[in-house]
């Protein structure tokens, strides 16, 4: 896993980022180890090579580490802008590279995601896994729609209902069919998610309204998890 600064670690001194990048990484590698139901903070610390009391310096529990540590995981990858039609799109499949990206890094931690978004998961973890997909949709929405035309709670309505639309793909996936590959997933959530994301844009009557691209060889889509 890759060192990427937290944006609350950026007011901390050298040796505090250190000590919470070793906290993540060992909860992270302890939950593909065995269930997080059995993971105390002593083996937490114990992994991680600090004292019990430089954890609660930095962490009230295990679920804030929790949090932290899968919010550090998904800003690992590039997820700017990560569903609108203007991002690159790979040559072969048509789609956008950085959401083929996403799911092929939630393939690398797939234990730790599956658990996560299960029923014995994080709520703390979903809660922010929703909210970066919320705010990465808005961003993509607003290359196109102006928020002020939106009708109250309406735009961040919209946001919302398609970052739990992804997290919900994700969840079955990996609880329901983890063997389906990364890339046939993100073919089935490219072709959803472009025809609600457009299907918003209609509300907002826009000239400059992107066309949709869905992936290539104009096959329908299939459901995920079926063979």
């Amino acid at each position: 896993m890759r060192d990427v600064p937290r944006q609350n670690d950026r007011v901390l001194d050298p040796r505090a980022q250190r000590t919470r990048q070793a906290l993540r990484t060992a909860v992270l590698t302890l939950i593909s180890q065995e269930p997080i139901e059995v993971i105390s903070i002593s083996d937490v610390v114990r992994e991680a090579g600090v004292n019990r009391s430089s954890f609660y310096v930095h962490y009230s529990d295990i679920d804030e580490l929790l949090a932290d540590a899968f919010e550090e995981l998904s800003i690992s990858v590039n997820q700017t802008n990560m569903i609108s039609p203007g991002v690159p799109h790979d040559a072969e499949t048509g789609l956008p590279k950085t959401l083929m990206q996403y799911l092929e890094h939630i393939a690398e931690y797939k234990s730790a995601y599956a658990w996560a978004l299960g029923p014995k998961g994080s709520a703390a973890v979903t809660h922010r896994l929703r909210e970066q997909f919320r705010a990465i949709i808005e961003q993509s929405l607003l290359q196109y729609a102006d928020r002020s035309t939106a009708v109250p709670m309406g735009f961040d309505a919209d946001a919302a209902f398609l970052a739990g639309a992804v997290i919900g793909t994700i969840s079955i996936w990996l609880s329901e069919a983890p063997e389906v590959p990364a890339k046939r997933v993100s073919v089935w959530l490219w072709r959803q998610l472009q025809q609600d994301f457009l299907r918003i844009l209609e509300r907002y009557a826009l000239t400059n309204r992107p066309a949709a691209r869905l992936p290539k060889r104009g096959r329908r889509p299939s459901n995920p998890g079926r063979g």
